[in-house]
C-alpha cells in the first residue's frame, strides 16, 4: 500500500493482511479519513490533489474498487460496499461538502459513476446502489443541492399474493450532464434525467424523462417548461446573447 502522509495526523487504514488489498493515495491534503477494508482484491486510489476530511471509505467483500479523480474535495462522507464486484468512479474537480452523505453500494457488481466537475455542496447526499448489476451514472458539471437522493432499490421486497412474483425489481438511474436537482429531490429505482434539465424541490422521481433542457416538477412529476437552460452562478441578466 502506498500513501503520502501530511505534516499532521490525517490517514488510518486497516485491512485484512495478505488479502492483496491495495490503497494508494496520492494527496496530502488529508484530516481524519478512515479506510477500512475487510474482504480480499479491493483496491482504493486517491488521486493528487484532492482535499479530504473527516471522510471513511468501509468495504466489506471481495474485488470491489474505488478511484476518486484528482482535484476533487469530500468532507463530512461515508463510502459504503457490502458485496463483490462493485465499482465507485468519481470524476475529477467533484464536490462533496457538508454533512451526513452517504455514497453506498449493495450485491454483486453494482456501480456508481460521477461525471467531472459534479457539485453536491450542501450535504445529505444518498447515492445508493443496492442489488445485483444495479448502477447510478451520473454525468458531467452537474449540481445536487440539499439532501438529494438517489436509490435503484427499494431495500425490501413486494411480492404479488397471485403468484408470488415480486413487483418492485430493482433497476439502475441515469442522469445526464449538467442536470441541477433542487433541495429535497429523490430519484427511485428505474429514472432518469436528461441533460440540461431542472428539478424543482421537494419533488419525487420514478420514471424516465428523455427530453433535455425541460424544468420537472410536480408529484408525480411531469415536465412544466421546455426549452431553457441553466447556470450555476446567480445572473439577473438576460441571456440573449448567450443563444446567438
Amino acid at each position: 500500500m502506498r500513501h503520502a502522509w501530511n505534516r499532521f495526523w490525517a490517514l488510518r487504514i486497516k485491512s485484512d493482511e495478505n488479502a492483496g488489498n491495495s490503497v494508494d493515495v496520492f494527496c496530502e491534503d488529508l484530516k481524519e479519513i478512515d479506510i477500512e477494508i475487510h474482504g480480499k482484491n479491493n483496491s482504493v486510489t486517491i488521486e493528487n490533489g484532492c482535499r479530504l476530511e473527516k471522510f471513511k471509505i468501509c468495504i466489506r467483500g471481495d474485488g470491489n474498487s474505488v478511484l476518486i479523480g484528482k482535484n476533487s474535495s469530500i468532507s463530512g462522507t461515508k463510502f459504503l460496499f457490502e458485496g463483490r464486484g462493485c465499482q465507485l468512479l468519481l470524476g475529477e474537480n467533484c464536490i462533496i461538502a457538508g454533512n451526513y452523505s452517504t455514497i453506498s453500494l449493495e450485491g454483486a457488481k453494482s456501480r456508481i459513476a460521477v461525471g467531472r466537475n459534479c457539485r453536491f455542496p450542501f450535504g445529505g447526499l444518498n447515492l445508493s446502489a443496492h442489488e445485483d448489476g444495479c448502477g447510478i451514472e451520473i454525468g458531467e458539471d452537474c449540481l445536487f443541492s440539499v439532501d438529494a437522493i438517489v436509490r435503484t432499490s427499494d431495500d425490501h421486497g413486494i411480492f404479488s399474493l397471485v403468484d408470488g412474483k415480486r413487483v418492485n425489481e430493482a433497476k439502475s438511474v441515469n442522469i445526464g450532464n449538467h442536470v441541477w436537482l433542487a433541495p429535497y429531490v429523490t430519484l427511485l429505482k428505474g429514472s432518469g434525467i436528461a441533460d440540461g434539465c431542472i428539478v424543482g424541490s421537494n419533488f419525487v422521481v420514478t420514471k424516465k424523462f428523455s427530453e433535455r433542457n425541460c424544468v420537472i416538477a410536480g408529484n408525480p412529476a411531469k415536465v412544466v417548461r421546455h426549452g431553457v437552460f441553466w447556470e450555476k452562478d446567480l445572473s439577473r441578466e438576460n441571456k440573449a446573447e448567450t443563444l446567438k
